[in-house]
């Protein structure tokens, strides 16, 4: 959790009746128990803690959405940032349900362009949870309709007016035909194929090896616990889960490439 988001607990921990009573009246779009998945967020996941405290306040779900990795909290606040540790870009939102309003503090870098409608979705989780389906949509931009110039009919010509027979026209000069040009003979080119969908390595920010093994770990669908960069006892249980009892006491280094190979679809060694 951020420097500024550990500030707001803080600020919500002294008004803490206002800031409990404003989200008893209404349930977040991820439910009361937080296991509702965040509309069109993957890799979710929910964590809970016995004793909350400024860091984690008991009950709190963090995914992925738009690229980007999320985490809303029971208290009203959540994060949206660039990469899970040390991320470029963060901006965190402290939500008051009751006054339908949430403050945004950014921190670091501007965040791209796009993860504004996505933090305007975060807010709307608390404030209009009826709302959060309706994410904003890139604009598509179309042609404008083609202007016709109205051609005008030629006036009538009258049958007492006599008509000119019109002056005889030389025959013209044959010229001789152009040669096709390569680029007129050259066959239509065809639309490059799409990039492949990045997987494994190639679809999480660099890191620690424990870090590293812990993304790959979600990517899969496992459960690593939080993602701290140390591999304990829910981080083995996960690897074993996914590549099987062999890999119970597999380094680090070579659990990584087993699980890059398993995410990308090839057989691991």
């Amino acid at each position: 959790m951020s420097t500024a988001a550990v500030r707001g607990w803080a600020f919500l921990t002294v008004c803490a009746g206002l800031a409990q009573a404003g989200f008893a009246a209404a349930e977040p779009c991820v439910s009361d128990t937080f296991d509702r998945p965040l509309p069109r967020a993957t890799n979710v996941v929910t964590r809970r803690v016995d004793i909350p405290s400024p860091q984690f306040p008991g009950l709190w779900q963090e995914g992925i959405v738009g690229g980007y990795f999320y985490t809303l909290f029971a208290n009203g606040e959540g994060v949206l940032q660039a990469t899970p540790d040390e991320p470029a870009w963060a901006i965190n939102i402290i939500c008051n349900e009751t006054a339908k309003t949430c403050e945004r503090m950014p921190e670091g870098l501007p965040a791209p362009a796009d993860a504004l409608a996505i933090i305007d979705l975060l807010e709307r989780c608390f404030i209009a949870p009826e709302t959060a389906q309706d994410i904003v949509q890139p604009t598509v931009v179309t042609s404008p309709e083609p202007i016709v110039e109205p051609v005008s009919e030629p006036a009538p010509v009258s049958e007492a007016t006599p008509v000119a027979e019109p002056a005889p026209v030389s025959e013209p000069t044959t010229a001789a035909e152009p040669t096709p040009t390569a680029e007129a003979t050259s066959a239509p080119t065809t639309e490059p194929p799409a990039p492949p969908v990045p997987c494994g390595l190639n679809a999480i920010p660099e890191g620690a090896e424990g870090i590293t093994v812990q993304r790959l770990l979600l990517l899969g669908g496992a459960d690593p616990g939080p993602i701290d960069g140390f591999p304990g006892k829910r981080t083995r249980t996960a690897i074993v889960e996914l590549l099987g009892e062999k890999a119970a006491d597999m380094p680090i280094p070579a659990t990584i490439i087993a699980l890059d190979q398993l995410l990308c679809g090839e057989k691991p060694n």
